[in-house]
């Protein structure tokens, strides 16, 4: 190989080069409108967001009634989602009459509503004003006190819009079928009394904090008790605001985050009378 030959292929290679380092990679997905409305994200870094974050883009008609659901995005982990998706109705439909979704969340791929069993429990619904004229923004969650979303397909089924203060809804047969695979972290403690005797467990995420005692101290006849003293506590032992939403009885208790948490800030969990010191 002469010296010319060589003095090409350097050149070649130096234009390769260049050119790679002038290639951009795809910027991440971001949150919609819908969620970003709905929940404070500012805790989240990127790296957890992107793991957080799915893009599922699907769009389908109801041939019946004549509405057209759009669901863009998934938000969670394999714990808890939150799905937003927006709903554009006939010309004529006093959509401001219409209240928050009917809506469940089935394990695999199903083509009759009447063939989906509910998964879990439907955490939260809500539905607004869109930008859109007859369209409502919707943002529907469900949450679990195990990890459930593990690469299996799920079906989102929404058979309808109630009418608001018992006014005439909208009724609707509209599937839409996708594969969970959200990564939010997730951290498990085990709850132990002053005697270091395991009393209970709890976990925790970005988005959700849930916790069950095996022994029901000083609130037998109060099962909500519980449920407000769940708590996450910083680097400073202050109780973390999480603005959030609560469910459960008896010995378990959830609460599901609007405002999200980092959880490499969180030092400590309360729940009932014991304080659970983590380590990182």
């Amino acid at each position: 190989m002469n010296h010319r030959t060589l003095l090409v292929l350097a050149a070649l290679l130096a234009l390769a080069l260049a050119l790679g380092g002038c290639a951009s990679s795809p910027a991440a997905a971001q949150p919609d409108d819908i969620l970003s409305s709905a929940l404070d994200l500012s805790a989240l870094d990127q790296e957890t967001l992107a793991g957080s974050l799915r893009e599922i883009g699907q769009t389908v008609t109801d041939p019946e009634s004549g509405v057209t659901v759009h669901i863009s995005q998934a938000l969670g982990n394999s714990m808890l989602l939150y799905v937003s998706f927006t709903a554009a109705f006939p010309q004529g439909t006093d959509v401001d009459a219409l209240a928050a979704p009917e809506v469940l969340l089935t394990e695999g791929a199903v083509t009759d509503p009447a063939e989906a069993k509910a998964m879990g429990y439907l955490s939260q619904t809500s539905s607004g004003e869109s930008a859109e004229a007859n369209t409502l923004s919707c943002l529907v969650s469900f949450g679990f006190d195990r990890e459930v979303f593990q690469g299996q397909e799920v079906s989102l089924v929404i058979t309808g819009f109630p009418g608001a203060e018992g006014s005439g809804g909208v009724d609707t047969n509209l599937i839409f079928t996708w594969t969970p695979d959200n990564q939010g972290p997730i951290r498990y403690v085990d709850l132990v009394n002053e005697e270091g005797k395991m009393v209970g467990t709890a976990n925790f995420s970005s988005f959700a904090v849930n916790a069950t005692l095996w022994e029901q101290p000083d609130r037998s006849d109060d099962p909500q008790t519980l449920i407000r003293s769940i708590q996450l506590l910083d680097r400073q032992d202050t109780p973390i605001q999480v603005n959030a939403s609560s469910g459960g009885g008896g010995s378990s208790a959830q609460k599901q985050f609007r405002t999200l948490v980092d959880v490499d800030q969180v030092s400590a969990i309360q729940a009932g009378p014991y304080t659970v010191s983590l380590t990182h």
